[in-house]
């Protein structure tokens, strides 16, 4: 039987990793890409950074 609470360390884990990552592309895209606030690009990227924060965040409520 694999360990519930190991696998949820390894979900958060990979998410605050994918949450870094999603950050830092916006932020590179943000400095590069002078229609960026206007094509759409941001608000679908906030959208999935927040999808990720949520999903971050139940599973660290989770492992408490």
């Amino acid at each position: 039987m694999s360990d519930p609470t190991a696998a949820v360390s390894s979900e958060v884990a990979e998410l605050e990793s994918q949450l870094e990552r999603l950050e830092r592309f916006q932020f590179a895209a943000e400095m590069s890409d002078s229609r960026y606030y206007t094509n759409g690009r941001k608000a679908r990227d906030d959208a999935e950074i927040k999808s990720v924060r949520a999903r971050l965040d139940a599973a660290r409520a989770l492992t408490k």
